[in-house]
């Protein structure tokens, strides 16, 4: 019973949260991008948190029980991790910027004009960071695994890694190219620290750090 609870559950979360980003297609052309907190997101953000919850005996156990990380081993683990993403970033955006054929989806990223603006920007960026690290960092490996009795852990780290990476296919092929990397090192981040507020931490820092510099291109 409980694991046919498990199985809806799942097919629930994959079907709500993980199939709509699929599906989404890159626009041609100059298009501006505005990031802003709506209800879906603020939705959606509850809804993990509370998934989360649930599942805390899981994640208690293959990441809080046991022996602790050495504090220095983790703090190399996330600055490295962050270097990391943006080189992967980096790269991924050169390679489009000069081939010029399709890699990515060229969007203009609207500044937020007042107070108000720049709290719902701070607020969706960090739901949103929270929302995938959850289900493409814990969910899908890790409840992934528990619900196929602890066999084949591989295919679910592939599997996440993959989903992640298509539902970044509205940025174009460098899009999914980056988010593939991005997801394994992020994925190798909560691994290494057993934690996955680090994980999470990264990833909030390094979606700041991309929109600032879209800001400073701009200007």
């Amino acid at each position: 019973m409980k694991k046919m609870l498990l199985a809806t559950e799942f097919f629930f979360v994959f079907l709500i949260f993980l199939f709509p980003p699929l599906k989404a297609r890159p626009q041609a052309g100059i298009s501006i991008q505005e990031i802003k907190l709506t209800l879906f997101s603020l939705a959606m953000t509850l809804a993990c948190a509370t998934l989360f919850f649930f599942h805390l005996d899981i994640y208690k156990k293959k990441y809080i029980q046991g022996s602790k990380i050495n504090i220095f081993v983790k703090h190399s683990v996330i600055l490295i991790g962050f270097g990391t993403l943006v080189l992967s970033s980096s790269a991924f955006q050169a390679i489009s910027f000069f081939m010029n054929k399709g890699l990515s989806v060229q969007k203009s990223l609207a500044a937020p004009t007042s107070f108000v603006l720049w709290l719902s920007l701070f607020c969706a960026t960090v739901f949103a960071a929270f929302c995938e690290e959850f289900l493409y960092r814990f969910y899908i490996p890790d409840v992934g695994t528990e619900l196929s009795d602890g066999k084949f852990p591989l295919f679910w780290e592939i599997f996440a890694v993959l989903i992640f990476a298509f539902s970044h296919f509205y940025q174009g092929a460098a899009g999914v190219f980056n988010a593939f990397f991005c997801g394994i090192i992020l994925r190798l981040i909560l691994l290494k620290t057993k934690s996955l507020w680090c994980s999470f931490g990264v990833h909030v820092f390094y979606n700041f750090f991309v929109i600032f510099i879209e800001f400073l291109i701009q200007k």
